[in-house]
Order: C-alpha cells, then structure tokens, then sequence
C-alpha cells in the first residue's frame, strides 16, 4: 500500500535545497520476527523564478550510441568537401606522409603488453621505457604518437548516433546534423572534417552503402554537411540514420612529419642541450637598449629576459618561466619589437597552442609594428565567430567571401612577423619556405604544447642556427593527452618542462637563481590583490611571487558589501544544487549555481561607485552547458554580451578585474567520467591554479565544498578562505576533512 509522509521545511532563504536520509522500520503485528527496516534518502528543495527558467527543455536522453558504420557496407559515396581549397594560394610543395598506425602495435595493445619492458615487438617495450635520447628520439615520440592516435580513434567512437535524423538546409543542396556535445567539443568538429552515415528504415535496411558528408559549416549545436547527390536522391525527411564520426588525422601527421625532418645530430642537439654553463660566454648587452614598453624598465627579469632574446648568440632554446600576471607574453611581445628593430632582414614565427593566445599576441604586436609587416594566418577551418575584429586588417579572413584563406608563400615571405596556432605553421612547412627564412621562433604557452605539437613550428622551418624562445609555465595547463599509456611514458610533458627539469642550464644555480643567458623566472605579479595571489603563490610557487598590482585597481572591491569579510576580496559561496542534463547533451549544469553568479553579478553592476561594467567581468565554468545556461539570465542585463564566459582553457592568459567560477559538481557520482574525459577542477591542480589567478580584484567562486574537499588542492583553497572568513551559503565544517584516498581509491587518470 502507500504510506503519505509530510515534511515541513522552513527556512528564509529563496532557493533551498535541504536533504537527509530516512529510516523506515515495518513490522507484522501478526507474525514475529518479521521485523525490517530501509533506509530512503529524502530531499526536500524550494525554486524561484530563475530556477525554473533554467529548468531541463526535456529530460535528459542518454544518446544512442551508433555502430561501426564502417563493419556493415561495402561502398561508400563520397560527399562535396568545402569549396575553400580553391581560394588557397599557398602551395603544398613538401609531402605530408600518411603514417598509419602498424597493425603490430595496435596488436600489442590488444593483448596488454604494449607496458612491458621486454616486450620485442618491433622492440617497443625497450624504446618506450628507456629515456629519451638523441639516438631513440623520433622512434620513441612515433610509439607515442601511435597510441595516442589509437586512444583517441576509439574515445571517438563513443559519440557515434543511431536513430538520429538529418535535415536539408533551406534553399541549398547540404544538410544538418544535430550532434549533442559539440558545445563542449565532445566530439570536437571543425570545418573539413568527416562523417559516415547509413540510412535506415525501409529507405536504408538491408543496404550495404553508406554516405561520407564533409562539414561545411560548424555551429553551437549543430553542424552542415554536404553529400554526394545520391543521398539527396535517397534523402526522405524524418529518416533516421546511424551517424560515425570519422577521426582527424592531420594534426597528428603534422606532429609525425616534425619529428622525422630531425634529421640530423645538430638539430637534435638543439633540443638536448648537454652543456655546462662555463662553455658559454657572458653576455654583452648595449647599456642604451629603448624599450618600447618603457613600463619594463623597472623590471629586472624582464629587461634580462629581452636582452638575453635580442643580442645572446647561443643556439640553445631560452625559456621565460612566467607564473600568472607575471607579463610573459608582454616581455616575449618587447622582445620581438626589439628583433625586427635591431634585425632589419629577420623574419619571425610567432606560435601558441590555442587561437585566443595567438589573437592576443597579435593584438599586443599591432601596437608598435607596422601593420604592413605583421600578418596573422589562421586555419581555414576556423570558425567564423571566432576571429575577433581586431585582427581582420592583418589576417587572412576574406571580406567579400567571409572565410579565411592561405597565401601564396611568396606573399607571405615577404612579412617581417608571421603569427599562427602551432597546427597551423604546418602549412608553412609544407609550403617548404627557404631553410634560412626564418630567424626566431617564439611560442606562448608553450606549456599547454606536447613536444611534438610544438616541433611543428620549427622542423623544417626554424633555420639552422636559430633562436627557439618558449614561453610558459609548467604549473599552468599541460597538454591534453588521451591515451593513459603514452601520458605516463612522456608524451604528456612539454618541452618547455622537459628542458626546465631534467639540464641543468635551466636549473637553480648555488645562489638558488636561474641564469639569465638560458631561462628567466617572472617573480613580479602585476595582477592579483595579494589575497588572491597569496594561496596559490604558496601552492604552486614556493612563495616566490610578489604582488605587485597597482594598489588602486587590486583594492577597488575591499568595501563590497557583499564580501563576508571586508577588505578580503575572495568569495567562496557554499552551494548544494542539483547536477542536471537535459536532451541529448552530455554536458551537465547546476542551476542553483547559475542563479548565484547572476546574482553577484547583477549586484555588482547596479551597486554605485565600484566601476565595475560587464566588459571587466568573466566566469569560468567547465561544461560547456553551464555557461550556457548562466549566458541565458544574463541576457537580462544591459550589455551582457560584453561579458566573457567560458571554460578554463579560454582564459589562460587573461585576465578580469573580477572573476567569478561555478564548479558545478555536487555529487561524487561522476567525478571518474569528468577525469576520463578532462573535465571539471578535481584532481587537476593546474585548471584549478589557472581559474583562479585570473581575478585581478575580486574572486567568487561558487560550489560545493564537501565535494570540492576530496581533492588536497582545493582543500587547502577552502581552509584558506574559511581562516580569513571569506565563506558565505550553507553551513560547512572544513575540519572535518574528506577522504584523503579518494582519487587512488577509484584510480582518477587511468
């Protein structure tokens, strides 16, 4: 029978969600012993207006995973590809091979023995284990390159769909897809890319056929396909189809490409620079050196770093380590004013991993170099939306056809500074430039690079005798690496940290300094109030940091009425929401939390003479669904669209008088599926050190903390601001303390 319970909650707050686990004990008066007891969890919650605008569209749908499209045809029409490729200038004169994986070692893998040390198949075991050397280098980075490629084939295949429908576009030949996750990049899609479909139903059963289409166009949810016209003729709305996304190889050729041009001992060398500091002379810098940014002046790291860049004549890389608001990219983008002033005929490549740090850098250059000399390439796959108009007059986005398109190489040689991703210098590589074209490389955030990523923008580029200067900090994001195999065997440290860690020009010397001739340590941080600066100074640099931000900017929030305890301008605000989906999407959003950063920030901008305006306010949040969700009630405020938001990776190297972050997880449940896919803050401490470095004057970040305490990272951040008062939402006890073993427990990372 049922048995109606009632409940009574009462309490103040607006939005309340209370929970508490129940006891019912049931007992036959007629038969003895019969006596039992169960335990039922109960939660009790109270929403207002925004809570239910952001409730779920529909209930959340596991997507049907599709099968191997490829196992079940024998012929397969080939779509139309996008018409870019007759608009590309730029001549592809050096081959780019196709270095298919050998079945040998997706055998190996198979079978598990891929780890052991004696494994001889094509000697695999020795040369994975042994150390990295001149002699085995390229034969090692192949094996790993290998095996990411095989993890991240088969991670893949988990975004296939059936029973999904396609839609025709209005007044076209191509198609639409709706692919849940591609907000999150899960699949990550870009223009060119390919997908295999198979009608089913009446239309499609019992035929041995399917249909590559090509991607014409991506978008926030959905992406546009063009056909062979065969499928337009078979093509009847409301058909379903079983989807498989096909695997893009070419940034992983680029990356096989730049290992093998290592040709010779010299280049090698280059990056195994085994000497001692006394082979190398003194450097001798001119005392008249004009800085551009005469800001620099004062900073004694900075003007060594750019001295040591401009006039050292050594052929080993130079590293500037810069920890946050240390103004890496600010000395590297002096540096390279200085080399095209002092170097009338150099040319130089400027890299970063990421299209926002390579739009930075050529936002920061444009300053001070002649427009004529500057140019910015980026990849004909880019989207659209994503080019920032600051750079449309020295890039090569195409007005009249709105898309982006390559040069020719003798049109492009003829620029003093070439700016591109690191993917996207290798189409200099491929134009094959003359081998003493360019003089300097400099790469930002090198350390989000694996090695080879980044060797794509010096094989065959770089000319013999050239400069490599890498900027970065390996405390900040690494490379994003897929396969547990190649991660632990090195494919996921960057060269920056290879180099910092294991030679000892890089090393501390006996006065516990670095040698400017090789590396620069930023230790002035000209960002963060010292509150903010102070735990992850502790954390992750050895207290080295110094805070020095401009006082009026850092304290202009330290009387926010807001703040839990003045003049300590962090916010840690306790929430226990609910994790949700919605549809199709994987991507998960905590709607309580969401309704906590628009209060905050709608506070923020009517509260009077603090000066806060939307364009110095951005939030971070790691699903892609969450931002969303936060984007949709901040439409209600006057200039929204000026306020940044996205996931941690979007901001490494930026900056906001105020940021705020929604953690969203609140339950244990899915933290081993976030790790597997490299999502959310915990157990990854350098997500965690870039998010919350990026506030200049105040913090908040808003989660929950009995969740956020199973990993020692952050338990030391939630100590820090319960000790300084800095809490405010539901009652929590940091000294009760979490399961220290948590993450070994469920192997987090494997």
């Amino acid at each position: 029978g049922e048995y109606p319970i009632e409940v009574t909650c009462s309490s103040a707050e607006e939005i309340l969600r209370f929970s508490a686990d129940a006891i019912f004990t049931f007992e036959r008066i007629d038969i003895k012993r019969s006596k039992f007891s169960m335990l039922r969890h109960l939660t009790c919650s109270r929403q207002n207006n925004l809570m239910e605008e952001l409730a779920p569209q529909s209930k959340f749908e596991k997507p049907r995973r599709g099968f191997g499209v490829k196992d079940l045809i024998s012929f397969t029409y080939e779509g139309t590809r996008p018409t870019l490729a007759g608009r590309n200038k730029l001549e592809k004169t050096l081959k780019l091979g196709e270095y298919k994986v050998p079945e040998k070692i997706r055998s190996a893998l198979k079978k598990k023995k891929i780890m052991l040390p004696t494994n001889n198949v094509v000697k695999m075991g020795q040369t994975l284990h042994s150390k990295l050397t001149p002699e085995n280098y390229r034969r090692k980075f192949s094996l790993l390159l290998y095996l990411e490629e095989i993890q991240q084939t088969v991670d893949r295949k988990i975004y296939n769909m059936t029973n999904v429908f396609i839609t025709k576009t209005k007044g076209g030949n191509n198609f639409r897809l709706k692919v849940p996750g591609l907000l999150e990049r899960r699949p990550s899609v870009v223009v060119g890319d390919s997908i295999l479909v198979k009608m089913l139903g009446p239309n499609g059963n019992g035929q041995p056929v399917s249909y590559q289409g090509y991607v014409h166009q991506v978008e926030q949810e959905e992406i546009v396909l063009g056909f062979h016209k065969k499928f337009e003729q078979k093509f009847v709305t409301g058909m379903p189809f079983a989807v498989e996304f096909q695997y893009n190889r070419y940034p992983m050729k680029l990356q096989h490409r730049a290992v093998e041009q290592l040709l010779n001992a010299e280049q090698l060398n280059f990056l195994f620079p085994n000497y001692l500091k006394s082979q190398f002379h003194p450097l001798k810098c001119p005392n008249n050196l004009r800085l551009y940014n005469q800001k620099l002046e004062s900073n004694k790291q900075q003007v060594q770093a750019i001295n040591s860049i401009v006039f050292d004549q050594s052929q080993v890389p130079y590293i500037i380590f810069g920890p946050p608001g240390t103004g890496k990219t600010v000395t590297i983008v002096e540096a390279i004013k200085q080399v095209i002033s002092h170097y009338i005929e150099c040319h130089v490549l400027v890299c970063a991993p990421s299209n926002s740090a390579a739009d930075l850098l050529t936002e920061r250059l444009r300053e001070h170099v002649d427009v004529r000399k500057l140019f910015r390439m980026c990849a004909q796959s880019r989207p659209l939306v994503e080019g920032p108009d600051f750079t449309k007059d020295v890039c090569n986005y195409n007005q009249a056809n709105h898309e982006f398109f390559f040069p020719s190489k003798k049109e492009l040689m003829e620029y003093s500074v070439l700016c591109t991703t690191l993917t996207t210098a290798g189409r200099i590589a491929s134009a094959d430039f003359p081998n003493n074209h360019f003089d300097f490389v400099f790469v930002d955030e090198a350390g989000y690079a694996s090695e080879p990523e980044l060797l794509i923008s010096i094989a065959g580029v770089l000319k013999q005798g050239g400069r490599l200067i890498m900027a970065g900090d390996p405390k900040q994001l690494g490379p994003v690496i897929f396969s547990h195999h190649a991660k632990v065997l090195g494919l996921s440290q960057s060269l920056l940290q290879r180099l910092h860690d294991s030679f000892e020009i890089y090393g501390k010397g006996e006065e516990n300094s670095y040698d400017p001739r090789f590396i620069t340590k930023l230790v002035n941080n000209y960002r963060n109030h010292p509150d903010i600066l102070d735990e992850p100074n502790h954390q992750f640099y050895d207290g080295e940091l110094k805070a020095c931000a401009d006082e009026l900017e850092r304290n202009c929030l330290c009387g926010w009425s807001e703040l839990p305890q003045k003049n300590f301008p962090i916010i840690f605000r306790a929430e226990n929401g609910v994790e949700e989906r919605e549809e199709r999407s994987p991507s998960y959003f905590n709607r309580k939390e969401a309704v906590a950063v628009y209060n905050y920030v709608e506070n923020l901008l009517q509260a009077r003479g603090n000066g806060v305006t939307p364009n110095h306010i951005g939030i971070i949040s790691p699903y892609r669904k969450q931002c969303k969700k936060i984007q949709q009630l901040l439409r209600k405020i006057k200039g929204y669209e000026k306020i940044k938001i996205g996931s941690v990776e979007e901001f490494q190297g930026q900056e906001r008088r105020v940021m705020l972050i929604s953690t969203v997880r609140s339950e244990t449940d899915h933290l081993v599926e976030d790790l597997k896919q490299q999502l959310g803050f915990l157990a990854n401490p350098k997500r965690m050190n870039v998010a919350i470095t990026r506030a200049k004057a105040l913090l908040i970040v808003v989660g929950n903390p009995e969740v956020l305490s199973y990993d020692p990272t952050w338990k030391s951040f939630i100590d820090y601001c319960w000790s300084h008062g800095g809490h405010t939402g539901f009652h929590f006890d940091p000294s009760a303390g979490k399961a220290a073993h948590f993450f070994n427990e469920f192997h987090f990372g494997k």
